[in-house]
């Protein structure tokens, strides 16, 4: 790389002495230094385009593959977008001491504690798909 560079800059210097005539070759430590400074000054904004250029594509590269990994994009769930969506038991139901039934149930990535809309309807099992029916902050409810 610094051959590379000091090639460059050497061409860069007969250059400007051959463009600039006879003054330029009465004074070759300009010619140098305006060909190491250019050479140089490229090879760092180069170097600093590819450095940002790079760290974005990571970052975009990243989004893509945890959306694909998740199987939905985050900002798809949240409280107001899950009612009348349908979500899969994972934790089964049981009743609570004040008798209202609750369990776990996966919306996407996202797992939420859920409560059965009814208390007459049967205990939904794991693997089991569920209705959101509303949110009650953030405890969703569902039926069978």
């Amino acid at each position: 790389m610094i051959v590379l560079l000091t090639g460059c800059s050497l061409a860069l210097s007969l250059g400007v002495a051959i463009a600039f005539g006879e003054p330029a070759l009465h004074r070759p430590h300009i010619a140098l230094a305006l060909g190491f400074g250019g050479v140089f000054g490229a090879a760092a904004l180069l170097f600093v385009l590819a450095t940002i250029g790079d760290k974005h594509l990571w970052v975009a590269s990243l989004n893509v593959i945890a959306a694909k990994l998740l199987g939905a994009h985050r900002s798809d769930l949240g409280v107001t977008t899950v009612v009348g969506r349908t979500a899969v038991v994972v934790s089964a139901f049981a009743r609570s001491a004040d008798g209202h039934v609750f369990g776990q149930v996966r919306l996407g990535a996202e797992i939420w504690t859920a409560q059965l809309e009814s208390l007459s309807s049967p205990l939904p099992t794991p693997g089991a798909s569920v209705k959101i029916v509303a949110m009650r902050g953030l405890t969703a409810i569902v039926k069978a």
